[in-house]
């Protein structure tokens, strides 16, 4: 989703609706890592439109949106 993010530098995200309630909420212990890539899974969430806000180390928040259409 955001290319430009080291997941080496995440330690947390939100999923958030298109309401702006926040769906999922995880820290990096949470998080799974497989070849420098980071695994989401969004397969409990509803057919709709959602934002994916990770939060790093420096305390920067990185923001992208998704559909999910099943």
């Amino acid at each position: 989703l955001c290319s430009s993010i080291n997941v080496n530098n995440i330690i947390s995200y939100e999923i958030i609706n298109n309401l702006g309630i926040t769906i999922i909420n995880k820290n990096i212990d949470s998080l799974i890592y497989n070849n420098n890539n980071l695994k989401i899974d969004i397969s409990n969430l509803n057919s709709g439109v959602y934002f994916l806000k990770f939060r790093t180390h420096e305390n920067q928040l990185l923001f992208s949106r998704f559909l999910v259409n099943k």
